[in-house]
């Protein structure tokens, strides 16, 4: 079983912001979570080493997109690796190739 902790983003309401819509407020789910309040708890790790990725790409003073585009991969992608959401390992992993080469 994948151990879960409550989310340290919503801190397990599941809930980020509200929102207003054109007639009222409606809550906008936690990007981490999903809503759920819970998140697994690898994702700790995946967050310190989304700083790291993060860190790499800042030091060769590129913006997300540039990074993204120059080893063919989503922004979208990217920033969820970054921010933890998604294990970064992946992206990693493909630097570490290329220092090689």
């Amino acid at each position: 079983m994948t151990a879960t902790t409550t989310c340290w983003d919503c801190n397990g309401t599941g809930i980020s912001a509200p929102a207003a819509t054109n007639t009222a407020f409606r809550d906008i789910p936690c990007a981490r979570c999903h809503g759920s309040g819970q998140c697994l708890e690898i994702m700790r790790e995946w967050m310190k080493r989304g700083e790291i990725l993060r860190q790499k790409r800042e030091r060769l003073d590129l913006s997300l997109r540039e990074y993204a585009r120059l080893h063919g991969w989503k922004s979208p992608e990217l920033s969820d690796a970054e921010r933890g959401r998604i294990n970064p390992e992946n992206f990693l992993n493909v630097q570490m190739e290329a220092r090689r080469e």
